[in-house]
């Protein structure tokens, strides 16, 4: 098994401070309380698997890649409660510890770069007092939590070559152009995902409808549930 490390720059980081955590332990609530199957008059509360017509009544809660993303990798948690408040049009965050929490990002340079629809054009930068080590040959992919729609936040992407880089890490943020309130310690902030660096080029060919036929059917078709869990599916730990 490979090792993150995540290397705090003082003590009292190290002793106050959320610690990253696998994404396994933050699934979103909307994914925990989906039922796998359509609700159907043979099982009316959605437990039960029914084929009609070729098809099945399966849910979202049943897809495997779209669990694995949001379950894969680390999260950086809020390290303590923050207020957000919208004054003459902009935002201030705000909070009671010692250590700087937030700060804005730079000379705002960075309001050139498009703004998610609903979020507003002010770059803060989430101080985390983090240095991630990875192996050799492995790097790191920063994400808006995957998964987790209703965040105030939303966190730039980046990767970062975390087997050499020597810089700690800050994560830039936007706000939601309409959001004010209390946001609570342990708000996941970014998704962290370790992968192994490669070199690509791109190919290009095409099959048959037939032969896809074929393939559809072989694997996909001929089994009535958890074919990608049990046929397909690489499972990954993180600890």
């Amino acid at each position: 098994m490979k090792e993150i490390e995540f290397i705090y720059l003082n003590e009292f980081a190290y002793n106050v401070y959320e610690k990253p955590y696998p994404a396994k332990n933050s699934i979103p609530q909307w994914h925990k309380e989906m039922k796998p199957y359509l609700p159907s008059q043979q099982s009316p509360e959605g437990r039960k698997l029914i084929i009609r017509n070729k098809a099945s009544n399966s849910t979202a809660k049943k897809c495997i890649p779209m669990l694995v993303a949001i379950s894969s990798g680390y999260i950086i948690p809020l390290w303590c409660d923050v207020q957000v408040i919208k004054e003459n049009n902009e935002h201030g965050i705000f909070w009671k510890v010692d250590s700087d929490v937030f700060q804005i990002h730079g000379n705002q340079g960075n309001v050139n770069i498009p703004s998610p629809e609903g979020y507003g054009n002010q770059v803060f930068k989430y101080i985390s007092y983090l240095k991630i080590r990875t192996p050799k040959g492995y790097s790191v992919m920063v994400n808006q939590p995957h998964g987790h729609y209703d965040l105030p936040f939303f966190a730039f992407s980046a990767i970062i070559d975390s087997d050499k880089s020597m810089i700690d890490n800050s994560f830039p943020i936007r706000i939601k152009a309409d959001f004010e309130g209390i946001v609570k310690k342990g708000t996941p902030i970014v998704q962290i995902t370790p992968f192994k660096r490669d070199n690509w080029k791109s190919k290009y060919s095409w099959i048959s409808h037939e032969q896809h036929a074929i393939e559809e059917n072989k694997w996909f078709k001929s089994v009535l549930r958890n074919n990608y869990t049990e046929r397909i599916w690489s499972k990954k730990e993180y600890k």
